[in-house]
């Protein structure tokens, strides 16, 4: 292999574990596994986040809905927390693939009801 083909090879993989790894929102903390937005004045759910995720910290914003496609690249999201925010809505389906949600906390929020079947597929699901 010659010298070009190994720098393309490597400028790929590089760019393969940048999208894996997504990125960290502004006024967010981010380790490997954890992105921490407690009060970073969101207002809706972060895209482009990595899909190593285990815990999403999204406490003390101003997100008032949860829509179907924002949690799709979190396979490996176990807790989410999502308190103090002004959620009036959470569309149907939005955790269907959180298979690996285990505590989920949404209090102090604006629901007046949730979808049927909401948590249908959150089996690991041990806190509410």
């Amino acid at each position: 292999m010659n010298l070009p083909s190994i720098i393309i090879l490597l400028l790929g993989i590089g760019i393969q574990q940048i999208l894996s790894y997504g990125g960290c929102p502004q006024k967010c903390k981010c380790l490997t596994d954890i992105v921490s937005c407690i009060g970073a004045g969101l207002t809706e759910i972060p895209k482009n986040l990595s899909q190593k995720i285990v815990r999403l910290d999204l406490q003390e914003n101003k997100i008032t809905k949860l829509n179907r496609n924002d949690f799709i690249g979190l396979p490996n999201l176990r807790v989410l927390h999502l308190m103090d925010n002004e959620i009036q809505l959470i569309e149907p389906h939005s955790f269907d693939n959180l298979t690996k949600l285990e505590r989920f906390r949404i209090n102090r929020n604006r629901l007046r009801s949730i979808p049927d079947f909401l948590f249908k597929y959150n089996h690991k699901l041990q806190r509410l």
